[in-house]
């Protein structure tokens, strides 16, 4: 489904016309939308509208979207507001801006959604009002103009949508590049079918040679992704040209004011830190995602989980010990303090499972085989002191544990601890694997299978002293 930047709301088809075509002066497509408030089972006046509109990153919307109220009165018309926004559904960054004839309502308006719709709609990165009597039909170019004026006023939007828009023109341009060797041209005119042949049969060599000929033909979509995509990336790093980099430079530094002094640049707080790194370096899962793909997460079985018995026959030690000896190593902690349950708890509270740590090029290649898992713990952030010793200055309880930047997960924070020295080889079906939870990204899942690589070929030497 195609995406849409622009959305334009209003109850009148002159009005609507007007916005539109001032957007369109300035080369933006916009989604104009005739306000339906006739209609009763259109509860919020936009239902017969089809289209993908959370990801907006302008909306203009009329304030009184129910004309026949004749109202000015900000709360009768904020519920018809707020439900249209709310059906829109924008996750933003967006601009917002009232089109409207009354000067008075649009502050008051902003007001009430802020206070009673703050949990059901995402907030603006800024909004604005425009008068509808400062426009006619004969001043688009004012229009246009305005409109330039107030959203380009967000300096860290306007740079965002650029690079926004830099992304979609790199991905044109890889299509249109390919495109052009598929229709090159011909003496006696056009060929069409020629020319889709031809593309066809270059986007089947591209998937071959990206995944291989059989992988290609049993993951078609995933093969055409990597194949283009070392173009899409080149093309985005060099689509700027040098005034564009410079230009682009210059508004950068004018809006990050504390980039490159970090004296001044304000502390992060631990919430954002966790949240950045999600950003990074996690995925959450949608329900049926695989449990053989490369950096998932896999909680263990419950069968082994909660049996001493099966727990002890796949690890060679108790849970306790184990948690102990790998996790949850800072015997400093608990006892007269915080109580003989503080640790029993981080025990109950923090999750065993496996990761999936395969090689790329095998997942590249859909090699059958059995998927190289390492165990991992996520524990809770509120239990990080069982995981370090300030007194020893340890943040881990071996050289053979990787320990992850702490990052949010279901609204909470965690850190994830893996341990490579249980390593294991799994196929599906296996019984220690229960559900996946989360997939970690190509950096980290990277940087993990390295620091296993140099785990486990760490040279040794027999020697003698004196």
């Amino acid at each position: 489904m195609f995406r849409t930047p622009i959305i334009l709301i209003d109850d009148n088809q002159e009005y609507l016309d007007t916005l539109n075509r001032a957007f369109a002066l300035s080369g933006q497509p916009c989604l104009p939308i005739r306000f339906d408030g006739d209609d009763p089972d259109n509860t919020t006046g936009v239902d017969h509208v089809n289209a993908n509109t959370k990801h907006a990153r302008v909306i203009a919307i009329d304030i009184n979207l129910r004309e026949a109220q004749n109202t000015q009165d900000a709360r009768q018309l904020y519920p018809t507001i707020e439900k249209v926004l709310e059906k829109l559904n924008p996750i933003g960054p967006y601009y917002l801006i009232f089109w409207s004839k009354y000067k008075e309502l649009p502050e008051e308006i902003f007001n009430l959604l802020s206070q009673r719709s703050k949990d059901v709609i995402t907030a603006p990165i800024g909004w604005s009002f425009l008068d509808k009597t400062d426009f006619s039909e004969n001043d688009i170019n004012k229009l246009k103009d305005k409109l330039s004026q107030v959203i380009g006023e967000v300096k860290v939007f306007k740079l965002l949508h650029e690079w926004e828009s830099r992304t979609i023109h790199a991905a044109s341009d890889t299509l249109s590049e390919l495109y052009r060797i598929a229709a090159s041209r011909h003496d006696k005119g056009w060929k069409i079918d020629e020319t889709r042949e031809k593309l066809i049969n270059l986007l089947t060599h591209i998937a071959h040679a990206s995944i291989g000929h059989q992988n290609a033909k049993d993951a078609p979509n995933h093969s055409i992704e990597t194949g283009l995509m070392p173009i899409l990336e080149d093309n985005l790093l060099s689509m700027a040209s040098e005034l564009d980099v410079a230009r682009l430079n210059n508004d950068w530094k004018s809006c990050l004011n504390n980039l490159g002094d970090r004296k001044n640049l304000s502390t992060l707080e631990l919430d954002d830190i966790s949240n950045l790194n999600t950003f990074y370096n996690v995925a959450e899962l949608n329900e049926g995602f695989s449990k053989l793909k490369r950096g998932v997460f896999v909680r263990l079985s419950e069968t082994i989980n909660t049996n001493d018995q099966k727990f002890k026959g796949q690890f060679g030690r108790s849970h306790k010990a184990l948690m102990t000896e790998e996790f949850l190593f800072n015997n400093n902690v608990g006892g007269k303090i915080n109580g003989p349950s503080y640790r029993e708890k981080a025990r109950q509270a923090t999750i065993l499972g496996w990761l999936e740590i395969g090689a790329a090029c095998d997942h590249a290649q859909r090699k059958n085989r059995l998927h190289k898992y390492v165990l991992a713990a996520l524990v809770p952030s509120k239990y990080l002191k069982l995981v370090s010793d300030s007194k020893t200055k340890r943040t881990k309880a071996h050289e053979g544990i990787y320990r992850s930047p702490i990052f949010r997960y279901k609204d909470k924070n965690y850190v994830l601890l893996v341990s490579f020295r249980y390593v294991a080889g799994l196929h599906e079906n296996s019984e220690v694997l229960d559900i996946p939870m989360f997939r970690l990204k190509e950096q980290i899942i990277n940087e993990i299978a390295f620091a296993w690589g140099n785990h486990s070929i760490r040279p040794g030497i027999t020697s003698f002293s004196e």
